[in-house]
Protein backbone atom coordinates (compact mmCIF):
# COMPACT_ATOMS: atom_id res chain seq x y z
CA UNK A 1 0.00 0.00 0.00
CA UNK A 2 1.45 3.40 -0.58
CA UNK A 3 0.79 6.28 1.78
CA UNK A 4 -0.26 9.30 1.06
CA UNK A 5 2.74 12.40 1.61
CA UNK A 6 2.53 15.09 4.39
CA UNK A 7 1.25 18.18 3.65
CA UNK A 8 4.60 20.48 3.50
CA UNK A 9 4.76 24.48 2.92
CA UNK A 10 7.93 24.33 1.28
CA UNK A 11 10.24 26.62 2.57
CA UNK A 12 8.90 29.28 5.49
CA UNK A 13 9.35 31.87 4.46
CA UNK A 14 6.07 30.99 2.15
CA UNK A 15 4.25 31.37 5.11
CA UNK A 16 5.45 34.67 5.75
CA UNK A 17 4.62 35.99 2.55
CA UNK A 18 0.65 36.19 3.08
CA UNK A 19 1.46 37.94 6.31
CA UNK A 20 -2.20 35.73 7.45
CA UNK A 21 -1.24 34.68 10.73
CA UNK A 22 -4.73 32.34 10.41
CA UNK A 23 -3.75 30.50 7.56
CA UNK A 24 -0.24 29.81 9.23
CA UNK A 25 -1.80 28.41 12.35
CA UNK A 26 -4.34 26.27 10.36
CA UNK A 27 -1.22 24.99 8.37
CA UNK A 28 0.54 24.11 11.93
CA UNK A 29 -2.70 22.10 13.27
CA UNK A 30 -2.85 20.43 9.93
CA UNK A 31 0.64 19.26 10.73
CA UNK A 32 0.12 18.66 13.89
CA UNK A 33 -2.60 16.25 12.81
CA UNK A 34 -0.55 14.23 10.41
CA UNK A 35 2.68 13.60 12.62
CA UNK A 36 -0.07 12.32 14.95
CA UNK A 37 -1.18 10.20 12.93
CA UNK A 38 1.94 9.07 11.71
CA UNK A 39 2.78 8.43 15.26
CA UNK A 40 5.16 11.53 15.14
CA UNK A 41 4.89 12.99 18.45
CA UNK A 42 7.95 15.35 18.80
CA UNK A 43 8.87 17.90 15.92
CA UNK A 44 11.92 19.08 15.17
CA UNK A 45 11.53 22.42 14.36
CA UNK A 46 13.51 25.75 14.45
CA UNK A 47 12.29 29.52 13.92
CA UNK A 48 15.02 30.78 12.69
CA UNK A 49 15.85 34.74 11.02
CA UNK A 50 17.71 35.29 7.76
CA UNK A 51 20.29 37.52 9.50
CA UNK A 52 23.44 36.47 7.43
CA UNK A 53 22.73 36.64 3.35
CA UNK A 54 26.11 34.73 2.88
CA UNK A 55 23.89 31.74 5.04
CA UNK A 56 23.01 29.12 2.99
CA UNK A 57 20.10 28.18 4.79
CA UNK A 58 18.28 31.13 4.58
CA UNK A 59 15.27 29.15 2.90
CA UNK A 60 14.55 27.45 5.67
CA UNK A 61 14.18 30.63 7.78
CA UNK A 62 11.16 32.67 8.01
CA UNK A 63 12.70 35.72 6.59
CA UNK A 64 14.48 38.74 7.52
CA UNK A 65 11.62 40.53 9.21
CA UNK A 66 12.09 39.62 13.34
CA UNK A 67 8.32 41.71 13.81
CA UNK A 68 7.22 39.64 10.90
CA UNK A 69 8.34 36.39 11.85
CA UNK A 70 7.25 36.49 15.76
CA UNK A 71 3.71 36.67 14.36
CA UNK A 72 4.39 34.08 12.39
CA UNK A 73 5.81 31.86 14.41
CA UNK A 74 3.45 32.18 17.13
CA UNK A 75 0.59 31.01 15.07
CA UNK A 76 2.74 28.28 13.80
CA UNK A 77 3.42 27.25 17.42
CA UNK A 78 -0.18 27.93 18.01
CA UNK A 79 -1.51 25.43 15.37
CA UNK A 80 1.32 22.88 16.71
CA UNK A 81 0.24 23.40 19.98
CA UNK A 82 -3.88 22.85 19.88
CA UNK A 83 -3.67 26.66 21.04
CA UNK A 84 -2.34 29.02 22.58
CA UNK A 85 -2.52 27.29 26.00
CA UNK A 86 0.82 25.20 25.72
CA UNK A 87 1.36 21.35 25.58
CA UNK A 88 -2.54 19.94 26.32
CA UNK A 89 -3.48 16.37 25.12
CA UNK A 90 -3.96 16.90 21.54
CA UNK A 91 -0.74 18.97 21.14
CA UNK A 92 2.13 17.62 19.28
Amino acid sequence: MQSKPLSRSGRRPRLCRHWDTALTRRFGDIARQEYRAVGIHRPVAAADLATEPRWGRIPGTFGEDAALAERMVRAYVAGFQHGETGWTRPAL
